[in-house]
């Protein structure tokens, strides 16, 4: 497998070089680059289609990595706010239960319903 993977990548590092060396012999003509306030001397076409290849996928890498640092920005406030929210839920879920031993308030709770002439389990 690691002999597949290695014949596979110098397959695809032959097929660059090829393709980047017939690019460069069918776009050999010199082309004048007129920024806006410079002139660039004569350059062969591949070059220019070149760089402006890489200044493209610069450009991309650059908001690309900006996204990444937002998202990451975002993710942390939010796993910093579950902690939060889970050390909560743990504290309520330590607190002693209100009127007394366990079943004591589960009686009280279905005799305020009988006090006030509605069946447990109705809203009122």
């Amino acid at each position: 497998m690691k002999i597949l993977r290695r014949l596979l990548t110098l397959a695809l590092l032959i097929g660059g070089l090829v393709l980047g060396y017939r690019l460069a012999q069918a776009n050999g003509s010199p082309v004048a680059l007129d920024l806006l306030y410079t002139t660039l001397p004569e350059l062969p076409q591949w070059m220019v289609v070149g760089a402006s290849f890489l200044l493209g996928a610069g450009v991309a890498a650059l908001l690309m990595f900006y996204q990444l640092a937002k998202l990451g920005l975002v993710t942390r406030r939010y796993r910093k706010t579950v902690r939060g929210l889970e050390s909560e839920v743990h504290q309520l879920r330590n607190l002693p239960l209100a009127g007394g031993e366990g079943a004591g308030s589960t009686a009280a709770g279905a005799g305020v319903g009988a006090e006030r002439g509605s069946a447990p389990g109705t809203s009122v």
